[in-house]
């Protein structure tokens, strides 16, 4: 079922007026319709008038933001899905009272951060000295990358020459040395998704 919202308007006149261009309007007869009161509350005379005017309710939601059902806000990405947002040109969802909308779980029991806006972003946790880093079924575009092969699936972890964290609620890091360059590697959803 779509919710609309709608606005109603109140309107007292000596007669009654069927129809108006940019709404619906509903006069009940006379006798209980009256909207002129006097000072103790008393109806005396007048006709009510309801003018409706809706629009679509749509919920502003972008990339790794979802809707829940029954919700008016878009909530962030949980951890371990991924939120797309809407197909373009949309710029959010229509409210919904039995669907939450733009939010997919990761396939295959595979991880994700928090606001984890592709598919590409899911993958596995690399357990190193008590931190955790995320490693992204998505080959970063720049740079140099650490590759994890577990079976024949590959994960993917940005490499830096600046002496970053793993994650952004980690200390730990994880230093690698290749062809006689120090780098440590980090999560990339680092780049996207921090503050």
């Amino acid at each position: 079922m779509k919710r609309w919202l709608m606005t109603f308007l109140l309107v007292c006149s000596m007669f009654a007026t069927n129809a108006f261009a940019d709404g619906a309007a509903i006069a009940p007869d006379a006798s209980t319709a009256n909207c002129f009161g006097d000072s103790i509350g008393n109806i005396t005379s007048g006709t009510v008038q309801y003018i409706a005017r809706w629009r679509r309710n749509v919920i502003s939601c972008g990339a790794g933001q979802y809707v829940p059902k029954e919700s008016e806000t878009a909530q962030p990405c949980p951890a371990n899905s991924f939120c797309p947002g809407p197909d373009a040109p949309n710029t959010g969802f229509e409210y919904s009272e039995t669907m939450t909308q733009g939010i997919e779980t990761c396939p295959d029991n595979l991880k994700s951060p928090a606001g984890s806006k592709k598919l590409g972003d899911c993958g596995r946790i690399l357990h190193v000295g008590g931190g955790i880093m995320y490693m992204h079924q998505e080959r970063p575009v720049d740079g140099p990358v650490l590759v994890i092969k577990i079976g024949n699936e590959k994960y993917y972890a940005n490499l830096s020459n600046e002496n970053n964290v793993m994650t952004l609620d980690s200390d730990k890091k994880l230093h690698i040395k290749y062809n006689n360059t120090n780098y440590t590697a980090f999560d990339n959803s680092v780049l996207y998704y921090g503050e």
